[in-house]
């Protein structure tokens, strides 16, 4: 909110008529928002379920997605079971983002018998470089998964992921689905946290015969991203049997709020 601030002149002791001053400048009391910048080495934060939503600026910007392994001390490989590998998605066609991609690193174990980590950094190419939300999961897991996918949302881009972290290979696994939306702000990338809309968790009762497949879905709801504010609803019902959604988990999938950019 702007307040104006006007210095008006009193009415003086000779009984002068009273004398206004010339308007003095705007003042903006508001104090500019300062965002945090998440490092390379930082894992992407998470929204929590209330609180205000406060756009972050990605790591950057780098030149090159060679330069965001080099950051990350990791050497490209034409192996894709070791080192960083960097790739870049198709141009979005005008805007001030350019272009989306992805950066996975392969990281160093101590153990021969460790589970292998494999981190998904997703980047965004604007006109002053990439710039990089870092450590968005974990697939490392031969049954783990993400998936981004980019939305245009007016001068912005709204990122639905899919995180399917495989928490016991086959047999057991949550899946959280969700957004991220970013902006390009006096001409610095700012993305909101991690918005989880969809979370389920399933697992295979090994002991029961066939091995039925049980999932508990924690929420079920949609989101939508325009004129700066994220909009939460609840997902419908999908046809068919779909054991991902239940009455139970639209509740409280509702409401608009704005993101602090």
């Amino acid at each position: 909110m702007k307040y104006w601030l006007v210095i008006v002149g009193m009415l003086g002791c000779d009984g002068a008529a009273p004398h206004v001053a010339a308007p003095a400048p705007i003042a903006n009391t508001r104090p500019a928002t300062k965002r945090s910048v998440v490092a390379l080495t930082d894992d992407w934060p998470r929204q929590p379920d209330d609180g205000d939503i406060v756009a972050r600026t990605p790591a950057g910007p780098f030149p090159s997605l060679s330069a965001v392994c080099a950051a990350l001390d990791r050497k490209e490989s034409e192996d894709k079971y070791e080192g960083c590998h960097g790739s870049e998605n198709d141009e979005l066609g005008g805007g001030p983002f350019v272009r989306t991609g992805e950066v996975t690193t392969w990281e160093p174990l101590e153990h021969d018998y460790d589970m292998p980590v494999r981190l998904e950094y997703f980047a965004l190419q604007t006109r002053a470089g990439w710039y990089v939300l870092p450590k968005l999961g974990d697939t490392g897991n031969r049954y783990s998964s993400l998936f981004v996918q980019a939305e245009r949302a007016g001068s912005g881009l709204l990122l639905h992921y899919q995180y399917d972290m495989a928490t016991a290979g086959r047999f057991a696994s949550t899946v959280e689905e969700g957004v991220i939306a970013c902006e390009v702000v006096a001409g610095t990338a700012a993305c909101t946290p991690k918005i989880a809309t969809h979370t389920y968790s399933s697992r295979m009762e090994t002991s029961e015969p066939d091995w039925p497949v049980h999932t508990d879905v924690m929420s079920a709801c949609t989101a939508s991203y325009a004129k700066g504010a994220i909009t939460i609803a609840p997902m419908a019902k999908p046809d068919g049997d779909d054991g991902t959604w239940t009455a139970e988990a639209t509740a409280g999938c509702s409401g608009t709020r704005a993101v602090m950019y």
